[in-house]
């Protein structure tokens, strides 16, 4: 009992520190390294409310999504039934994330092309797919429950997302300038704003890009990896070798259900946010 409450601790701390650590980031970005973001690309909020209105609306989304994402660890880490779910997807979705972090701010620091700084994104996407079903698989064979492999699924999702974000954005903030010289030249996209510019007008094109690419990975993430990881607990259930006496406790039934509650909450308000981007190309 003693071990499920610290390790809860460590999860909830954990998320915690990444979610005010990635706020931080995207407050230095918008507001002080690169005010320029939001008077470029091709998104349609700034068009709609002007770019100091759309500039406050994506600091809020980044912080109601925070905020989330504190509630559904402080929820949804109760059980101690379920620690075994959320512990193996919090841990692979750390060791994960931590990595991809890393792997983030070194491609910033080396790359010369704007080819290498899209291997991250590539391997971090690659990984959220196969690393959810990989975990899925895991907790549901040792649980005996499809849930588990849902539940497991979504925490390394969103660890791997959290910390994939804080990785990509401080490498945007500690190297632009070198970035704006060497991998960043050439940049275009669908703005014609962002063909062919330099400078602040080149980084704020870049970030905002990354930007874009960072809060679709933290919304669209979470609710990936809690299908994904469902699906592969059909399999880790059917592998799993539970005792007979397990199945009849009804108790357990509903300390799955309590476990699982708030992360179906967070992941119902992500798919609304990620529609909403989606109908309206909010970012």
């Amino acid at each position: 009992m003693r071990r499920t409450k610290t390790m809860r601790g460590v999860v909830v701390g954990g998320v915690s520190a990444g979610v005010v650590l990635l706020i931080g980031l995207v407050v230095i970005a918008l507001f002080h390294a690169f005010p320029s973001v939001m008077t470029t690309g091709d998104a349609q909020l700034q068009r709609w409310i002007g770019p100091d209105a759309a500039r406050l609306s994506f600091l809020g989304l980044a912080l109601a999504v925070g905020a989330g994402a504190i509630w559904v660890a402080v929820q949804g880490t109760r059980e101690t039934a379920a620690r075994p779910a959320w512990l193996v997807g919090v841990g692979v979705g750390a060791v994960v994330g931590v990595a991809t972090m890393v792997h983030y701010v070194v491609m910033d620091a080396i790359s010369a092309t704007g080819e290498g700084l899209q291997v991250p994104s590539s391997l971090a996407m690659a990984a959220l797919l196969l690393g959810s079903l990989a975990v899925g698989i895991i907790a549901a064979r040792a649980v005996g429950r499809i849930g588990a492999g849902a539940v497991a699924g979504f925490w390394y999702a969103l660890v791997l997302s959290l910390l994939g974000d804080v990785g990509l954005l401080a490498g945007d903030l500690m190297f632009a300038h070198r970035l704006a010289q060497t991998a960043w030249v050439g940049y275009s996209s669908r703005d014609a704003l962002c063909t062919g510019v330099r400078g602040a007008t080149l980084m704020g094109c870049a970030v905002g890009d990354d930007l874009g690419f960072a809060a679709t990975l933290l919304i669209f993430g979470p609710v990936l990896g809690l299908g994904l990881g469902a699906l592969a607990g059909l399999a880790g259930r059917a592998l799993a070798q539970r005792q007979p006496e397990a199945r009849e406790q009804g108790s357990t039934a509903t300390l799955w259900s309590a476990t699982l509650r708030p992360v179906i909450v967070f992941s119902a308000f992500l798919t609304v946010v990620m529609v909403a981007e989606l109908l309206g190309n909010l970012w």
